[in-house]
């Protein structure tokens, strides 16, 4: 990945220290990280995000609610935006087509359309 478009440094490598089996975020990349809670049940799209986690929540939802909440974070990304699910979550369904899987042991997937 690299976000010269965008004016940033040449590689995401820029962002963060690695350290042991973790990642340590730079004070740069943190001031523009948003931490949010949205509840996936009753609120609406919720801005255009490059990156949204969504790790191990929609699982536990209804076929009615799990459709819901892919429709609203779908909505929520923007076109090539990232969405993380828990490992044992899939986009399936009718919106399935509109994502790519880029890791498929971590459930990382690229808005395509």
């Amino acid at each position: 990945l690299t976000s010269r478009g965008a004016g940033g440094r040449p590689s995401l490598a820029g962002y963060y220290d690695a350290r042991g089996d973790q990642a340590v975020l730079s004070p740069e990349l943190r001031r523009n990280v948003m931490f949010a809670q949205h509840n996936l049940v009753t609120d609406g799209s919720f801005n255009d995000f490059h990156l949204v986690l969504c790790r191990n929540v929609v699982m536990y939802f209804t076929a009615p609610l799990q459709q819901r909440a892919h429709r609203l974070l779908h909505e929520s990304l923007v076109r090539f935006g990232y969405l993380g699910l828990g490992r044992r979550e899939t986009v399936a369904g009718p919106l399935e087509p509109l994502y790519a899987l880029t890791d498929r042991r971590e459930k990382i997937y690229r808005k395509v359309a």
